[in-house]
């Protein structure tokens, strides 16, 4: 299953193929990776034996602790680089909506969310590699990269939230420019990720640039500009 090279290696667990433990239906959005995993996917008796007999070549292996499987590194490698670019995106963008769905569907749990960060990121990594260059295909990526940093850092994993939205600001920076709304709430989250790393001066600096932006592109009673003024207050208050 060429499609596991685009989680992470380790802890590969049904919820993140659409199963909870019965079967369960699901869809595909974008592009489709191939007939027979549209079919695999949400159904537990056939991913079980898609399973076995990866294990039974030593492709994969089960981990009772964990309940879940492990790639053998070399395997999940050779997964991902036989690919070529185009297959690569087809297979990171199906891979980054099982992923959003995964997190969509993720309990409360702290340790269920947690769980999920390593795929997150693997994923992520896999995105912006085969994106590099082709900016006309992160249109209908980068808003939901948005919602994607806003996951880690309200779960506290601030450092890998920093990586996703410096990455969504530069982009946006490149395709929408400068003066776009987007992109000056790109830097908005930014700021406040910084701030939340406890790098407060730079986060004032930006959140300072974000209102000075609002104020003159959509004006001093427009509700985002009220929330920048809020919270450019608030990082000048912190920070030294």
């Amino acid at each position: 299953m060429t499609i596991l090279s685009f989680f992470s290696s380790d802890d590969i667990f049904f919820k993140l193929l659409g199963v909870d433990g019965q079967r369960e239906s699901h869809e595909l959005s974008g592009d489709v990776v191939a007939e027979d995993f549209s079919i695999l996917v949400g159904n537990v008796h056939q991913l079980e034996e898609c399973f076995e007999l990866l294990q039974n070549y030593s492709f994969v292996q089960w981990k009772e602790d964990q309940k879940s499987y492990a790639m053998h590194k070399l395997v999940h490698a050779w997964g991902y680089d036989r690919l070529c670019r185009d297959k690569q995106y087809t297979f990171s963008r199906e891979t980054f909506q099982l992923i959003r769905n995964a997190v969509s569907g993720c309990s409360d749990r702290a340790e269920d969310k947690l769980r999920l960060v390593p795929h997150v990121m693997a994923n992520f990594a896999t995105l912006a590699n085969v994106n590099e260059g082709t900016d006309s295909r992160l249109a209908g990526i980068l808003d939901a990269l948005v919602s994607t940093g806003v996951f880690l850092t309200d779960i506290g994993r601030f450092a890998e939230g920093y990586i996703i939205e410096k990455y969504v600001l530069e982009k946006r920076r490149r395709i929408l420019g400068e003066e776009h709304p987007n992109t000056i709430s790109a830097m908005n989250n930014l700021a406040i990720t910084l701030g939340d790393q406890g790098h407060l001066d730079e986060a004032a600096t930006i959140q300072k640039e974000v209102l000075e932006k609002m104020r003159r592109i959509l004006g001093e009673e427009h509700p985002n500009t009220i929330s920048a003024i809020e919270e450019t207050a608030g990082s000048g208050r912190g920070a030294s």
